[in-house]
Protein backbone atom coordinates (compact mmCIF):
# COMPACT_ATOMS: atom_id res chain seq x y z
CA UNK A 1 0.00 0.00 0.00
CA UNK A 2 1.33 3.50 -0.80
CA UNK A 3 1.75 6.41 1.02
CA UNK A 4 -1.29 8.08 -0.04
CA UNK A 5 -3.62 5.16 0.28
CA UNK A 6 -2.06 5.07 3.78
CA UNK A 7 -3.12 8.39 4.92
CA UNK A 8 -6.73 8.48 3.46
CA UNK A 9 -7.98 5.53 5.47
CA UNK A 10 -5.67 6.28 8.37
CA UNK A 11 -7.93 10.21 8.30
CA UNK A 12 -11.30 7.43 8.03
CA UNK A 13 -10.54 6.25 10.98
CA UNK A 14 -9.79 8.81 12.87
CA UNK A 15 -12.81 10.93 12.03
CA UNK A 16 -14.87 7.83 12.30
CA UNK A 17 -14.26 5.72 15.20
CA UNK A 18 -13.04 8.84 17.88
CA UNK A 19 -16.85 9.56 18.47
CA UNK A 20 -17.77 5.59 18.50
CA UNK A 21 -15.07 4.55 21.05
CA UNK A 22 -15.67 7.52 23.49
CA UNK A 23 -19.46 6.73 23.42
CA UNK A 24 -19.31 2.55 23.26
CA UNK A 25 -16.28 1.79 24.42
CA UNK A 26 -15.47 0.88 28.94
CA UNK A 27 -12.55 -0.09 30.85
CA UNK A 28 -12.81 -3.55 33.10
CA UNK A 29 -10.01 -6.19 33.59
CA UNK A 30 -11.43 -8.19 31.03
CA UNK A 31 -8.67 -7.26 27.87
CA UNK A 32 -9.55 -8.57 24.31
CA UNK A 33 -13.59 -9.67 25.06
CA UNK A 34 -16.82 -8.64 23.74
CA UNK A 35 -19.54 -7.90 25.70
CA UNK A 36 -23.58 -7.85 23.70
CA UNK A 37 -25.71 -5.44 25.29
CA UNK A 38 -29.13 -4.49 23.71
CA UNK A 39 -27.92 -6.03 20.47
CA UNK A 40 -25.00 -4.14 20.56
CA UNK A 41 -21.53 -5.34 20.70
CA UNK A 42 -18.97 -3.23 22.66
CA UNK A 43 -15.73 -4.08 23.41
CA UNK A 44 -14.08 -4.28 27.30
CA UNK A 45 -10.62 -2.74 26.95
CA UNK A 46 -7.65 -3.05 29.02
CA UNK A 47 -5.50 -0.38 30.06
CA UNK A 48 -3.22 -0.81 27.18
CA UNK A 49 -5.78 0.74 24.72
CA UNK A 50 -4.08 3.47 22.97
CA UNK A 51 -1.25 3.19 25.13
CA UNK A 52 1.33 1.85 27.05
CA UNK A 53 1.26 1.26 30.82
CA UNK A 54 3.78 -0.44 33.08
CA UNK A 55 3.02 -4.10 33.16
CA UNK A 56 5.95 -5.66 35.01
CA UNK A 57 8.71 -4.51 37.23
CA UNK A 58 11.50 -6.50 39.14
CA UNK A 59 15.09 -6.23 40.80
CA UNK A 60 17.37 -8.93 41.76
CA UNK A 61 20.92 -9.80 42.09
CA UNK A 62 22.65 -10.31 38.61
CA UNK A 63 19.18 -9.24 37.11
CA UNK A 64 19.04 -9.00 32.96
CA UNK A 65 17.47 -9.60 30.09
CA UNK A 66 17.90 -10.61 26.02
CA UNK A 67 15.69 -11.02 23.59
CA UNK A 68 15.09 -12.53 19.85
CA UNK A 69 12.31 -11.41 17.04
CA UNK A 70 11.46 -12.37 14.33
CA UNK A 71 9.47 -10.49 11.06
CA UNK A 72 6.70 -12.50 10.00
CA UNK A 73 3.96 -10.41 8.24
CA UNK A 74 2.85 -11.58 4.85
CA UNK A 75 1.25 -7.67 3.97
CA UNK A 76 2.55 -6.63 0.65
CA UNK A 77 5.54 -4.38 2.17
CA UNK A 78 8.18 -3.53 -0.16
CA UNK A 79 10.23 -5.65 1.74
CA UNK A 80 9.62 -9.28 2.80
CA UNK A 81 7.74 -11.63 2.82
CA UNK A 82 7.85 -12.31 6.53
CA UNK A 83 9.80 -15.50 8.08
CA UNK A 84 7.33 -19.02 7.72
CA UNK A 85 6.09 -20.38 10.14
CA UNK A 86 7.09 -22.27 12.37
CA UNK A 87 10.05 -19.16 12.39
CA UNK A 88 13.09 -19.43 14.22
CA UNK A 89 14.23 -17.02 16.88
CA UNK A 90 17.59 -17.40 18.25
CA UNK A 91 17.92 -16.74 21.67
CA UNK A 92 21.59 -16.15 22.65
CA UNK A 93 23.38 -13.74 25.64
CA UNK A 94 22.36 -16.55 28.41
CA UNK A 95 24.91 -16.93 31.04
CA UNK A 96 25.99 -20.34 32.21
CA UNK A 97 24.71 -20.64 35.82
CA UNK A 98 21.84 -18.32 35.34
CA UNK A 99 18.06 -18.97 35.61
CA UNK A 100 14.96 -18.04 34.17
CA UNK A 101 13.00 -15.18 36.49
CA UNK A 102 9.94 -14.59 33.28
CA UNK A 103 9.65 -14.99 29.81
CA UNK A 104 6.93 -13.56 27.14
CA UNK A 105 6.12 -13.79 24.17
CA UNK A 106 5.01 -10.72 21.79
CA UNK A 107 2.98 -10.46 19.07
CA UNK A 108 1.46 -7.57 17.01
CA UNK A 109 -1.41 -7.88 14.63
CA UNK A 110 -3.57 -6.16 12.04
CA UNK A 111 -7.00 -7.55 12.29
CA UNK A 112 -10.09 -8.34 14.03
CA UNK A 113 -8.73 -9.23 17.60
CA UNK A 114 -9.72 -13.02 16.80
CA UNK A 115 -7.71 -15.58 19.62
CA UNK A 116 -4.06 -16.44 19.33
CA UNK A 117 -2.51 -19.65 20.24
CA UNK A 118 0.75 -19.41 19.91
CA UNK A 119 2.72 -22.81 19.75
CA UNK A 120 6.55 -22.84 20.74
CA UNK A 121 9.18 -24.86 20.70
CA UNK A 122 12.40 -24.63 22.89
CA UNK A 123 15.91 -25.87 21.78
CA UNK A 124 15.52 -29.82 23.53
CA UNK A 125 12.25 -29.75 20.47
CA UNK A 126 9.53 -29.69 23.42
CA UNK A 127 6.57 -27.91 21.83
CA UNK A 128 4.27 -25.93 24.51
CA UNK A 129 0.79 -23.84 23.63
CA UNK A 130 -0.23 -20.75 24.73
CA UNK A 131 -2.76 -18.61 24.96
CA UNK A 132 -2.25 -14.95 24.21
CA UNK A 133 -3.89 -12.40 26.00
CA UNK A 134 -4.93 -8.87 24.02
CA UNK A 135 -3.49 -6.50 25.77
CA UNK A 136 -4.36 -3.23 23.78
CA UNK A 137 -5.76 -2.45 20.99
CA UNK A 138 -5.47 0.82 18.67
CA UNK A 139 -6.52 1.75 15.11
CA UNK A 140 -5.07 -0.18 12.26
CA UNK A 141 -2.07 0.75 10.94
CA UNK A 142 -3.12 2.01 7.45
CA UNK A 143 -3.61 -1.17 6.34
CA UNK A 144 -7.81 -1.36 5.96
CA UNK A 145 -7.87 -3.78 8.67
CA UNK A 146 -10.73 -3.26 11.36
CA UNK A 147 -8.09 -2.54 14.41
CA UNK A 148 -4.33 -3.31 15.54
CA UNK A 149 -3.94 -5.88 18.38
CA UNK A 150 -1.11 -6.20 20.77
CA UNK A 151 -0.86 -9.62 22.55
CA UNK A 152 1.28 -10.93 25.30
CA UNK A 153 1.84 -14.51 26.73
CA UNK A 154 3.93 -15.77 29.63
CA UNK A 155 5.99 -18.65 28.22
CA UNK A 156 8.65 -18.63 31.39
CA UNK A 157 7.83 -22.54 31.12
CA UNK A 158 9.11 -23.27 27.82
CA UNK A 159 12.67 -21.72 28.15
CA UNK A 160 15.17 -24.02 28.99
CA UNK A 161 18.67 -21.36 28.24
CA UNK A 162 20.12 -20.39 25.12
CA UNK A 163 19.04 -21.60 21.29
CA UNK A 164 17.23 -21.67 18.60
CA UNK A 165 13.13 -21.65 19.54
CA UNK A 166 10.46 -21.54 16.80
CA UNK A 167 7.31 -19.69 16.88
CA UNK A 168 4.21 -20.72 15.23
CA UNK A 169 0.34 -20.60 15.48
CA UNK A 170 0.54 -16.61 14.68
CA UNK A 171 -2.10 -15.34 11.99
CA UNK A 172 -0.42 -14.50 8.64
CA UNK A 173 -3.50 -13.54 6.48
CA UNK A 174 -2.83 -10.41 4.25
CA UNK A 175 -6.47 -9.91 4.43
CA UNK A 176 -9.24 -10.42 5.25
CA UNK A 177 -8.39 -11.78 9.30
CA UNK A 178 -5.32 -10.79 10.80
CA UNK A 179 -1.92 -10.58 9.82
CA UNK A 180 0.79 -10.69 12.71
CA UNK A 181 4.18 -7.62 12.03
CA UNK A 182 6.21 -10.22 14.27
CA UNK A 183 6.88 -12.19 17.08
CA UNK A 184 9.64 -11.36 20.13
CA UNK A 185 10.58 -13.34 22.95
CA UNK A 186 11.79 -10.97 26.27
CA UNK A 187 13.44 -13.48 28.59
CA UNK A 188 14.42 -11.49 32.11
CA UNK A 189 16.99 -13.76 33.95
CA UNK A 190 19.38 -14.00 37.00
CA UNK A 191 23.33 -14.44 37.11
CA UNK A 192 23.97 -15.78 40.74
CA UNK A 193 27.78 -15.35 39.52
CA UNK A 194 27.19 -11.41 39.16
CA UNK A 195 27.17 -9.15 42.05
CA UNK A 196 25.48 -5.73 40.99
CA UNK A 197 21.56 -5.09 41.68
CA UNK A 198 19.77 -5.04 38.13
CA UNK A 199 16.73 -3.68 37.62
CA UNK A 200 13.77 -3.80 34.88
CA UNK A 201 10.79 -1.55 34.11
CA UNK A 202 8.14 -2.85 30.89
CA UNK A 203 5.05 -1.10 30.13
CA UNK A 204 3.20 -2.46 27.36
CA UNK A 205 0.06 -2.22 25.13
CA UNK A 206 -1.00 -0.80 21.84
CA UNK A 207 -0.69 2.82 20.88
CA UNK A 208 -0.83 3.49 17.44
CA UNK A 209 0.97 6.22 15.34
CA UNK A 210 -0.83 7.83 12.85
CA UNK A 211 0.82 9.76 9.93
CA UNK A 212 1.20 13.90 9.48
CA UNK A 213 0.21 14.12 13.64
CA UNK A 214 3.37 14.82 15.02
CA UNK A 215 5.35 12.61 17.76
CA UNK A 216 2.94 9.60 19.73
CA UNK A 217 4.82 10.35 22.97
CA UNK A 218 3.79 8.45 26.43
CA UNK A 219 5.04 8.66 29.99
CA UNK A 220 5.53 5.41 32.28
CA UNK A 221 5.34 5.20 35.63
CA UNK A 222 4.95 2.57 38.90
CA UNK A 223 8.55 2.73 39.37
CA UNK A 224 10.93 4.19 41.09
CA UNK A 225 15.16 4.18 41.06
CA UNK A 226 16.58 3.43 44.33
CA UNK A 227 19.92 5.26 43.72
CA UNK A 228 22.19 6.41 40.71
CA UNK A 229 22.81 3.41 38.10
CA UNK A 230 26.16 2.27 37.15
CA UNK A 231 24.78 1.68 33.90
CA UNK A 232 21.44 2.17 32.43
CA UNK A 233 19.78 1.82 28.87
CA UNK A 234 16.20 1.67 27.38
CA UNK A 235 14.34 -0.46 24.82
CA UNK A 236 11.18 -0.25 22.33
CA UNK A 237 8.92 -2.91 20.08
CA UNK A 238 7.52 -0.81 17.29
CA UNK A 239 5.78 -2.64 14.48
CA UNK A 240 4.81 -1.90 11.11
CA UNK A 241 7.51 0.46 10.33
CA UNK A 242 8.29 0.32 6.42
CA UNK A 243 11.20 2.07 5.09
CA UNK A 244 9.01 4.95 4.00
CA UNK A 245 11.13 7.37 6.45
CA UNK A 246 13.70 7.33 9.08
CA UNK A 247 11.97 7.12 12.44
CA UNK A 248 12.92 9.47 15.15
CA UNK A 249 12.67 8.02 18.75
CA UNK A 250 12.54 9.54 22.47
CA UNK A 251 14.05 7.30 25.05
CA UNK A 252 13.73 8.51 28.70
CA UNK A 253 13.29 12.19 27.31
CA UNK A 254 11.06 14.49 25.44
CA UNK A 255 13.51 15.26 22.70
CA UNK A 256 14.34 12.53 20.13
CA UNK A 257 17.69 11.02 21.43
CA UNK A 258 17.94 7.64 18.80
CA UNK A 259 16.98 7.52 15.20
CA UNK A 260 16.18 4.14 13.26
CA UNK A 261 16.76 4.63 9.82
CA UNK A 262 15.06 3.29 6.60
CA UNK A 263 17.25 0.39 5.95
CA UNK A 264 16.93 -1.36 9.57
CA UNK A 265 12.97 -1.24 9.19
CA UNK A 266 11.54 -4.63 9.25
CA UNK A 267 8.26 -4.23 10.11
CA UNK A 268 8.88 -5.40 13.82
CA UNK A 269 11.38 -3.83 15.26
CA UNK A 270 13.19 -4.47 18.94
CA UNK A 271 15.12 -1.04 19.60
CA UNK A 272 17.82 -0.93 22.60
CA UNK A 273 19.93 2.35 23.17
CA UNK A 274 21.51 4.19 26.53
CA UNK A 275 19.26 6.58 25.57
CA UNK A 276 19.32 9.40 28.42
CA UNK A 277 20.87 7.95 31.77
CA UNK A 278 18.22 6.88 34.24
CA UNK A 279 18.66 8.81 37.86
CA UNK A 280 17.98 8.37 41.40
CA UNK A 281 14.50 8.38 42.75
CA UNK A 282 13.44 8.73 38.88
CA UNK A 283 9.45 7.51 38.77
CA UNK A 284 8.73 8.27 35.50
CA UNK A 285 9.89 7.87 31.85
CA UNK A 286 8.75 9.76 29.10
CA UNK A 287 9.62 7.92 25.16
CA UNK A 288 8.35 8.77 21.83
CA UNK A 289 8.40 8.51 18.22
CA UNK A 290 7.84 10.16 15.28
CA UNK A 291 7.90 8.56 11.65
CA UNK A 292 6.33 11.13 8.93
CA UNK A 293 4.01 9.71 6.47
CA UNK A 294 3.79 6.13 8.15
CA UNK A 295 1.46 4.47 10.44
CA UNK A 296 3.19 2.17 13.60
CA UNK A 297 1.84 0.38 16.57
CA UNK A 298 4.02 0.96 19.85
CA UNK A 299 3.71 -2.45 21.42
CA UNK A 300 6.17 -2.05 24.73
CA UNK A 301 9.09 0.37 25.93
CA UNK A 302 10.56 0.13 29.14
CA UNK A 303 14.39 0.61 30.74
CA UNK A 304 16.71 -1.52 32.46
CA UNK A 305 19.49 -0.50 34.92
CA UNK A 306 21.99 -1.80 37.43
CA UNK A 307 22.39 -0.47 40.92
CA UNK A 308 24.17 -1.63 44.33
CA UNK A 309 20.80 -1.37 45.97
CA UNK A 310 20.93 -4.59 47.20
CA UNK A 311 23.70 -6.24 48.89
CA UNK A 312 24.48 -9.15 46.12
CA UNK A 313 26.91 -11.82 47.02
CA UNK A 314 28.34 -13.55 44.26
CA UNK A 315 27.66 -17.34 44.16
CA UNK A 316 30.13 -19.35 43.93
CA UNK A 317 30.46 -21.31 40.48
CA UNK A 318 31.64 -24.48 42.33
CA UNK A 319 30.72 -24.27 45.75
CA UNK A 320 30.67 -26.83 48.54
CA UNK A 321 28.08 -29.97 47.98
CA UNK A 322 27.80 -29.53 44.60
CA UNK A 323 28.58 -31.82 42.10
CA UNK A 324 31.90 -31.41 39.72
CA UNK A 325 31.52 -31.43 36.72
CA UNK A 326 33.43 -32.54 33.87
CA UNK A 327 34.00 -33.02 30.01
CA UNK A 328 35.27 -34.85 27.75
CA UNK A 329 35.85 -34.81 23.69
CA UNK A 330 35.36 -37.87 21.43
CA UNK A 331 38.27 -35.99 19.28
CA UNK A 332 40.70 -33.35 20.51
CA UNK A 333 41.38 -32.13 17.48
CA UNK A 334 38.88 -32.29 14.54
CA UNK A 335 38.87 -30.82 10.48
CA UNK A 336 36.52 -28.23 10.08
CA UNK A 337 32.51 -28.65 9.77
CA UNK A 338 33.26 -32.58 11.12
CA UNK A 339 30.91 -33.72 14.06
CA UNK A 340 32.47 -34.56 17.45
CA UNK A 341 30.66 -35.51 20.87
CA UNK A 342 30.80 -34.09 24.11
CA UNK A 343 30.16 -35.48 26.85
CA UNK A 344 29.39 -34.24 30.53
CA UNK A 345 29.88 -35.99 33.82
CA UNK A 346 29.31 -36.23 37.39
CA UNK A 347 26.18 -34.73 37.73
CA UNK A 348 22.21 -36.00 37.08
CA UNK A 349 20.95 -32.83 35.38
CA UNK A 350 23.06 -30.75 32.75
CA UNK A 351 22.34 -27.21 30.78
CA UNK A 352 24.79 -26.63 27.55
CA UNK A 353 25.44 -23.85 26.10
CA UNK A 354 24.09 -24.99 22.82
CA UNK A 355 20.87 -25.11 24.22
CA UNK A 356 20.81 -28.97 25.11
CA UNK A 357 20.03 -30.66 28.32
CA UNK A 358 21.13 -34.32 27.39
CA UNK A 359 24.31 -35.25 28.88
CA UNK A 360 26.33 -35.69 25.42
CA UNK A 361 26.18 -33.52 22.68
CA UNK A 362 27.90 -33.35 18.85
CA UNK A 363 28.36 -30.44 17.37
CA UNK A 364 29.84 -29.87 14.31
CA UNK A 365 32.26 -26.20 15.17
CA UNK A 366 33.92 -25.06 11.77
CA UNK A 367 36.16 -23.10 13.70
CA UNK A 368 37.90 -23.31 17.79
CA UNK A 369 34.84 -22.96 19.68
CA UNK A 370 34.05 -23.10 23.56
CA UNK A 371 31.20 -25.14 24.99
CA UNK A 372 30.31 -24.88 28.73
CA UNK A 373 27.91 -26.96 30.74
CA UNK A 374 26.04 -26.09 34.39
CA UNK A 375 24.22 -27.91 36.69
CA UNK A 376 22.11 -26.65 39.90
CA UNK A 377 21.09 -28.21 42.61
CA UNK A 378 20.18 -26.62 46.43
CA UNK A 379 23.61 -25.53 47.40
CA UNK A 380 24.53 -23.41 43.88
CA UNK A 381 25.76 -23.83 40.58
CA UNK A 382 28.55 -25.94 39.37
CA UNK A 383 30.06 -25.87 35.65
CA UNK A 384 32.97 -26.88 33.18
CA UNK A 385 33.97 -25.27 30.12
CA UNK A 386 36.16 -27.01 27.31
CA UNK A 387 37.35 -25.58 24.00
CA UNK A 388 37.43 -27.96 21.48
CA UNK A 389 40.10 -27.41 18.53
CA UNK A 390 39.26 -27.09 15.33
CA UNK A 391 41.72 -26.87 11.97
CA UNK A 392 41.07 -25.71 8.00
CA UNK A 393 42.57 -29.13 7.00
CA UNK A 394 43.88 -27.41 4.14
CA UNK A 395 47.22 -28.41 2.29
CA UNK A 396 46.53 -32.00 4.62
CA UNK A 397 48.15 -33.57 1.10
CA UNK A 398 50.83 -32.45 -0.27
CA UNK A 399 52.22 -33.75 -3.62
CA UNK A 400 50.09 -36.54 -3.40
CA UNK A 401 49.74 -36.69 -6.85
CA UNK A 402 53.08 -36.56 -7.99
CA UNK A 403 54.27 -39.73 -6.00
CA UNK A 404 52.51 -43.24 -5.18
CA UNK A 405 52.30 -42.63 -1.45
CA UNK A 406 49.20 -42.64 0.69
CA UNK A 407 49.46 -41.68 4.71
CA UNK A 408 46.32 -42.80 6.52
CA UNK A 409 44.57 -43.09 8.78
CA UNK A 410 44.56 -39.17 9.17
CA UNK A 411 43.41 -37.74 11.88
CA UNK A 412 44.42 -40.91 14.13
CA UNK A 413 45.18 -41.75 17.17
CA UNK A 414 49.03 -41.30 16.93
CA UNK A 415 49.32 -44.84 14.58
CA UNK A 416 49.68 -43.84 11.00
CA UNK A 417 50.15 -46.79 8.00
CA UNK A 418 52.24 -44.97 4.96
CA UNK A 419 51.99 -47.04 1.73
CA UNK A 420 54.66 -46.51 -0.82
CA UNK A 421 53.94 -47.71 -4.32
CA UNK A 422 56.65 -46.81 -6.17
CA UNK A 423 60.55 -47.47 -5.80
CA UNK A 424 62.36 -44.87 -4.07
CA UNK A 425 65.93 -44.66 -2.84
CA UNK A 426 66.94 -44.58 0.69
CA UNK A 427 63.14 -43.11 1.80
CA UNK A 428 62.84 -41.98 5.24
CA UNK A 429 60.03 -40.03 7.28
CA UNK A 430 60.59 -37.51 9.61
CA UNK A 431 58.28 -35.90 11.69
CA UNK A 432 57.94 -32.33 13.28
CA UNK A 433 55.88 -31.05 16.06
CA UNK A 434 53.80 -27.75 15.54
CA UNK A 435 57.18 -25.40 16.19
CA UNK A 436 59.19 -27.26 14.44
CA UNK A 437 61.27 -29.60 16.53
CA UNK A 438 62.36 -33.22 15.51
CA UNK A 439 60.17 -35.22 17.75
CA UNK A 440 60.65 -38.38 14.96
CA UNK A 441 62.29 -40.55 12.28
CA UNK A 442 62.42 -43.88 10.49
CA UNK A 443 63.57 -45.67 7.46
CA UNK A 444 60.45 -46.58 5.18
CA UNK A 445 60.67 -49.11 2.10
CA UNK A 446 58.36 -49.59 -0.37
CA UNK A 447 54.65 -51.08 0.85
CA UNK A 448 53.20 -50.96 3.66
CA UNK A 449 54.93 -49.21 6.98
CA UNK A 450 53.63 -48.07 10.14
CA UNK A 451 54.94 -45.56 12.41
CA UNK A 452 53.47 -44.89 16.19
CA UNK A 453 53.81 -41.18 17.99
CA UNK A 454 50.94 -42.05 20.01
CA UNK A 455 53.74 -41.44 22.97
CA UNK A 456 53.61 -37.65 22.24
CA UNK A 457 50.57 -35.21 22.88
CA UNK A 458 47.37 -34.14 20.52
CA UNK A 459 47.74 -31.85 17.93
CA UNK A 460 49.70 -30.67 14.87
CA UNK A 461 52.59 -32.70 13.29
CA UNK A 462 54.38 -32.49 9.58
CA UNK A 463 55.52 -35.74 8.09
CA UNK A 464 57.99 -35.42 5.63
CA UNK A 465 59.01 -38.10 3.62
CA UNK A 466 63.05 -37.80 1.71
CA UNK A 467 64.70 -39.67 -1.18
CA UNK A 468 68.08 -39.61 -0.40
CA UNK A 469 68.36 -36.57 1.82
CA UNK A 470 65.60 -34.84 -0.47
CA UNK A 471 61.99 -33.90 0.58
CA UNK A 472 59.48 -35.70 -2.07
CA UNK A 473 56.43 -35.78 -0.03
CA UNK A 474 54.58 -33.32 2.87
CA UNK A 475 51.29 -34.27 4.81
CA UNK A 476 49.74 -32.24 7.86
CA UNK A 477 49.60 -35.29 10.40
CA UNK A 478 46.69 -34.58 13.03
CA UNK A 479 46.83 -36.19 16.04
CA UNK A 480 43.56 -36.77 18.25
Amino acid sequence: MNIIQKTVIAFLFLSSNVIISQETLFYNNEPGTVSYLNGNPQLKVADGNSTIATSYTNTACGLSYTQASVFLSHKSFTFGPGVAQPAAMVVTGLPYCHSVLKAFLYVSTSGNGAPITASLTNPQNVTSSFSMTVIGQNYDVCWGYPASYSYRADVTSAVTGAGTYSVSGIPENPSPGSDAQGATLFIIYQDVTQNYSGSIVIADGAMEGPPGFGATTVTINNFNVCANPSSSSHFMLVSDLQRQSDAQIMLNSSAFNYTLTKPNQIAHNFISDPGVPVNAAQTTAHYGILLGADCFNLVLAGMYFRTSCLTCTVAQTTPPNTPTLSITTSSNLICSGNTVTLTASGASTYSWSNGSNNSAIVVSPTTTTTYWVYTNNANGCSNAIITQSVSLCTGIHENSMVHQIKLYPNPSKGIFKIEVNEKIENPEIVIYNAIGQLVYKQIIKEGINTIDISKFSSGYYHGIITESGKQIYHEKLIME
